[in-house]
């Protein structure tokens, strides 16, 4: 199922609509993927503020931005790997960290997904 979001923006709420511009690099970065996303914003966030910094190279699973190198090694893959559990554990660290990086969006969609399961054949197909 997909639910539709629209929330009101400057003054009533602290979210950015997608015509508005905001000055982040990480937001800018976003809006040259498409539509702007928090979570791809906290993503790109996470990649040079964490992952960048340490490794001295970008995660591969992240879109990339701009020349920089890709992980490539194992011990390379490694470090970003120890990060991105850090990052997993202390997602508050994230939060503060990229928060001021990365407002909501104000219209948005959430999907949600089900899975139902059944034994086939059942008695009556059986028989």
């Amino acid at each position: 199922s997909r639910t539709y979001y629209s929330r009101l923006g400057q003054p009533y709420s602290d979210c950015i609509s997608p015509e508005e511009e905001f000055d982040s690099t990480y937001f800018k970065y976003t809006k040259k993927f498409g539509i702007y996303s928090q979570k791809l914003c906290n993503e790109l966030c996470i990649q040079f503020e964490y992952i960048y910094k340490n490794c001295s190279c970008l995660d591969p699973s992240i879109p990339i931005v701009n020349n920089f190198t890709v992980c490539a090694t194992i011990s390379k893959l490694e470090c970003v790997a120890r990060l991105r559990d850090l990052l997993d554990i202390d997602s508050d660290l994230t939060i503060e960290t990229c928060s001021k990086y990365c407002p909501h969006e104000c219209k948005y969609f959430k999907y949600n997904t089900r899975l139902s399961m059944a034994d086939y054949p059942t008695e009556y197909y059986y028989k």
